[in-house]
């Protein structure tokens, strides 16, 4: 069964709780903000199936490939509500239009990143974007995008190298049918950080955040900027002076992997 002996052993991605059928895994925050799977010795049967979904556990090298293409979305718009190039939305779109599942990334009611699938662009939309906190993958995701696979449906996947690692390793096979999308990850910051770090503008601003974005384009393609949305009035944060983003990047609250 996982052990972690050392909190940078541990990645988060939530591999361990899908392959566990006998639901022996929970994953639970740390008084620092990070998930982290916690054992029920009287229901694990020690089967170690936990342990060949880890990434961390299991190093050894996917394929590589010898050619790499660069591109943006053409269409302005798009590039602009995403946070970088806006390949995902031509993605999803080739992916939806052949009867297909896009798995990404969104933030639940109390602003959690969570994994979830759209079969509509509607529902893919909300995918869009960075989000520089950790996703939850759920005990459930890995399981959906194989019974998705096994149904013959064009899967897209997005998540981080660590996640796309664990469900590589989940399903044990390639598929044909599945299209897998990770990104350069700077490391995740902590959730509770995050929530403090809500808390902080939503009494300076004087409100509930409605909605929030990362790397706005409002202040130009290169910075960091942050919009949120309180009583229905759009505000900004320069990345330059903000608390949360400076500290991102200067790596102060970073998972330990």
């Amino acid at each position: 069964m996982i052990e972690i002996n050392n909190k940078k052993d541990c990645c988060g991605c939530c591999g361990c709780i899908n392959i566990c059928y006998h639901n022996a895994i929970s994953m639970e925050y740390d008084s620092e903000g990070f998930l982290y799977p916690i054992i029920d010795l009287d229901s694990c049967k020690d089967c170690r199936l936990c342990e060949k979904v880890c990434p961390q556990l299991n190093t050894d090298s996917f394929n590589s490939f010898n050619k790499a293409y660069v591109a943006i979305n053409k269409n302005l718009y798009e590039r602009c509500v995403s946070s970088s190039g806006g390949i995902f939305l031509p993605l999803a779109r080739y992916t939806l239009e052949n009867d297909g599942v896009v798995f990404g990334v969104k933030f639940n009611n109390e602003f959690k990143a969570v994994h979830s699938f759209g079969e509509n662009l509607s529902e893919v939309k909300e995918f869009v974007g960075s989000k520089y906190i950790q996703s939850n993958v759920g005990n459930e995701t890995f399981r959906e995008v194989k019974k998705f696979l096994k149904d013959k449906r064009e899967v897209l996947f997005t998540g981080t190298p660590c996640q796309i690692k664990a469900l590589k390793l989940f399903l044990r096979k390639e598929y044909n049918n599945l299209i897998t999308v990770d990104l350069l990850c700077h490391g995740v910051p902590s959730y509770l950080v995050f929530d403090a770090y809500r808390g902080y503008l939503e009494n300076k601003y004087g409100g509930k955040i409605q909605s929030f974005k990362f790397r706005d384009k409002h202040g130009g393609w290169k910075r960091y900027d942050l919009s949120f949305k309180i009583n229905e009035k759009l505000f900004y944060e320069n990345s330059v002076d903000d608390l949360f983003i400076k500290n991102f990047r200067e790596d102060l609250f970073l998972r330990y992997s």
